[in-house]
């Protein structure tokens, strides 16, 4: 009798789960319906493996091309997480401290003009308070492999058209040059573009300003320290490891059937790679992401892996007052708190965050940049949908 009613209850729970998951997929659907966004893909992860994965709309509209569970994009800012464990284990090596002088691996010395005694630090880069700001200039950094076509020529006359006018013509005029050049031109005296403007009015440390150049600087730091380009440094540290097969740093080294197309304001545009490559350049999809989130929640944990417990703690845990953790931030949602990053870039708009409570991660990524409110709901259903499994997700 026991047996039997341990099979039933087996078999409830099943059809209970199977249930919900259907529910769940529905809703996820409808969204894909939506005319802001194209197409997407969702993965919820434990630490161990994938609970659930599953991809919606077209990575090519036109040719009404499947998004898939296996389609690859760039993921934008989720990028710098990487840095984060790069960071992390380069310390570990021995090469670096994050309290470390970034003028001290640098080729060039950066020095903000109202405070030039004070140094920033690895770790000022890491949280988002180095005082360095983006400002226009960073929009240079975008190099299409073709030009844009005129599509704002689609749009009704009004703001939305003249923006993506402007948007375009400024993208079009980008030319390629190399990171550090592009660096000097901003933030060393004498540059192309530098100007007091480019600085915060506190000093290091002493005000959040995010900043998309922070993270390239840093990544030119693992470049000095470690002799390896930072893509090979990645690859070496965290894709093979995690066996990242389908990931990368440039989306024309994958077939035109393994990569989504990209949207901007529902337009194609023409795939493009950053001169500031590490902040927002990695291309991935759902179900390789996943393997590098399982890795940070049994890190978070306590299992040495990429990196050992003690970093992932340094790297998740040790938050300053603004949220920051290293290229890790503490984000809300729906009232909660969650570790995570989110990205958008031209045609891109991504989100991968961890639910430290309940031990779950979650991923959404999206071919089209308007489509934040879509991922908001996506990731609403899938925590929704995450209470609701017939068993114990907490550690």
């Amino acid at each position: 009798m026991r047996h039997i009613f341990l099979l039933i209850t087996l078999f409830a729970l099943l059809a209970y789960s199977q249930t919900n998951q259907e529910t769940l997929t529905k809703e996820l659907s409808e969204l894909a319906g939506k005319n802001a966004i194209i197409g997407y893909a969702v993965a919820i992860v434990n630490q161990d493996s994938i609970l659930y994965a599953n991809s919606f709309g077209y990575a090519d509209f036109a040719n009404k091309i499947p998004y898939t569970v296996k389609t690859v994009q760039p993921i934008a800012s989720i990028s710098k997480t990487l840095i984060g464990l790069s960071l992390m284990k380069a310390q570990e090596l021995g090469l670096l401290d994050l309290n470390d002088s970034i003028n001290q691996y640098l080729p060039f010395d950066i020095i903000n003009p109202r405070f030039p005694n004070d140094e920033i630090k690895i770790r000022h880069l890491a949280n988002h308070t180095s005082g360095l700001k983006d400002t226009r200039h960073y929009e240079k950094s975008y190099i299409f492999n073709e030009p844009i076509p005129k599509i704002y020529k689609n749009f009704p006359f009004g703001v939305m058209r003249l923006k993506a006018k402007t948007m375009i013509k400024r993208y079009n005029r980008n030319q390629k040059i190399s990171l550090s050049d592009f660096i000097c031109n901003i933030y060393v005296s004498g540059g192309k573009w530098y100007s007091r403007k480019n600085f915060g009015k506190m000093p290091p440390g002493g005000e959040y300003i995010y900043c998309n150049n922070g993270a390239a600087i840093a990544s030119m730091i693992i470049e000095k320290v470690s002799g390896m380009a930072y893509p090979d440094f990645v690859k070496t540290y965290i894709m093979i490891p995690l066996g990242m097969k389908y990931s990368g740093w440039d989306m024309n080294n994958f077939d035109m059937w393994e990569k989504s197309k990209l949207y901007l304001m529902g337009m194609k545009i023409p795939d493009y790679n950053l001169i500031t490559l590490a902040d927002g350049g990695f291309v991935t999809n759902v179900l390789d992401f996943s393997k590098y989130i399982s890795a940070v929640l049994r890190g978070y944990n306590g299992e040495d892996n990429i990196i050992s417990s003690e970093s992932y703690d340094q790297m998740l845990k040790e938050y300053v007052s603004f949220g920051q953790g290293i290229f890790w931030s503490i984000d809300e949602f729906e009232n909660e708190n969650y570790i995570g990053h989110t990205g958008g870039d031209p045609g891109i708009q991504t989100k991968a965050i961890i639910d430290i409570k309940n031990n779950l991660g979650y991923i959404c990524f999206s071919n089209s940049n308007t489509s934040t409110p879509e991922l908001d709901k996506a990731l609403k259903a899938m925590i929704v949908y995450s209470q609701k499994l017939p068993y114990k997700t907490d550690k």
